[in-house]
């Protein structure tokens, strides 16, 4: 569990920032872990506790988490991706023109 959970904490911050431009990212980050900390820290446990104590089960539990799990997925697959070769051929463009200087 502590594996998973460290993979999610050392990345999310380069996912993060590829996902907004740099006009925005700041707006962008700030907004989204926001709401992200509300909805899943906040709502999360109230909505939980009231499945779990109406249905003596803890399948609420259980679909919750899945339907999350399913939500994220397809959120972070919607993420558009920075091409990369481009963001190399800048720095190189700066690289070959300092050395004509």
């Amino acid at each position: 569990m502590l594996t998973g959970y460290s993979m999610t904490w050392g990345t999310i911050g380069v996912f993060f920032a590829e996902a907004f431009d740099g006009a925005v990212r700041y707006t962008g980050l700030s907004i989204g872990f926001t709401l992200g900390v509300i909805l899943g820290g906040a709502v999360t446990p109230l909505v939980l506790t009231k499945l779990v104590a109406d249905m003596d089960s803890g399948l609420p539990v259980v679909l919750w988490i899945a339907a999350s799990t399913v939500i994220s997925a397809l959120c972070a697959l919607s993420v558009r991706q920075i091409d990369a070769p481009s963001r190399r051929s800048g720095a190189d463009h700066v690289v070959r023109n300092a050395s004509l200087h």
